[in-house]
């Protein structure tokens, strides 16, 4: 049976009120038993379990929950035990340090160091680079914006929207049949954020143009992607879809940076 301290790896699926949860599911999730990586309760109701048992139970997400639908509520789950290992700790020798691919114990400690400082760095990037850039949009002003940008990207979050359900294998229509809602209602709650999005676009737009970043519209097009994932309330970005975590991607933002910051502030 599962323990606490072993690896795992679960599938998952939660409801509230029969309905499925956006983002509520899981397919081969790896944890690790007593982290507490999961909500309150999930590892230890995994705990006990054997491989390919299949189990259901409750649990109240918490009050400040990030999915405002689910914060404070008890919800449905149904998960399966894929697999379960038991991890032994091996001793720390410059053998199987060597094994790791680096020239002794010591060395593999400076390289993860290297590696953890390098990781909270480019966080650190990523985060200032958002401030910066909500900033901006937040001083932008915007004449007004045309009614079939804001329509086109309003369908373009309700396809993302219909991609993560479906990804679930949930068929779309008979999840709005079930939360009792038409595609028009989603356009309707989408459209606030996909006018956020549009305005981020034009202002990525007007600053590579005023400060000549050299990209070319492809690249351009694909930052653009990535940043408007990380909008703050973007339903797409909840339900797990990316944002700026490609290190390769990250040149760019740091020249638009570099523009809004102005001289001796990069």
């Amino acid at each position: 049976p599962a323990k606490k301290g072993d690896r795992a790896e679960v599938d998952f699926d939660v409801y509230l009120d029969q309905v499925p949860i956006e983002g509520g599911a899981g397919r081969k999730y790896p944890l690790v038993l007593g982290e507490g990586m999961m909500i309150l309760g999930f590892e230890e109701e995994v705990e006990g379990m054997n491989k390919d048992e299949e189990k259901e139970f409750q649990l109240k997400f918490p009050e400040k929950y990030q999915n405002k639908m689910v914060a404070g509520k008890k919800c449905d789950f149904k998960i399966k035990l894929l697999s379960v290992f038991n991890r032994e700790l091996p001793e720390l020798t410059d053998d199987w340090a060597k094994g790791l691919g680096a020239a002794s114990l010591e060395d593999l400690k400076g390289k993860i160091k290297e590696n953890l400082d390098a990781e909270k760095k480019f966080q650190e990037e990523q985060r200032w680079e958002m401030e910066i850039l909500e900033k901006a949009v937040g001083q932008a002003e915007i004449s007004e914006i045309p009614e079939n940008l804001i329509h086109s990207e309003a369908h373009r979050m309700i396809h993302e929207f219909e991609e993560s359900i479906v990804g679930q294998g949930i068929n779309f229509d008979n999840y709005l049949k079930n939360i009792k809602k038409e595609r028009t209602d989603l356009e309707k709650e989408f459209r606030p954020k996909a006018e956020d999005r549009v305005k981020t676009s034009i202002v990525i737009k007007e600053i590579a143009d005023s400060e000549k970043v050299g990209a070319g519209d492809k690249e351009i097009e694909e930052e653009t992607e990535k940043i408007l994932r990380q909008v703050k309330g973007n339903r797409g970005a909840e339900g797990g879809q990316g944002g700026i975590q490609d290190r390769q991607g990250g040149s760019r933002p740091r020249r638009l940076r570099k523009g809004l910051a102005g001289p001796g502030q990069a």
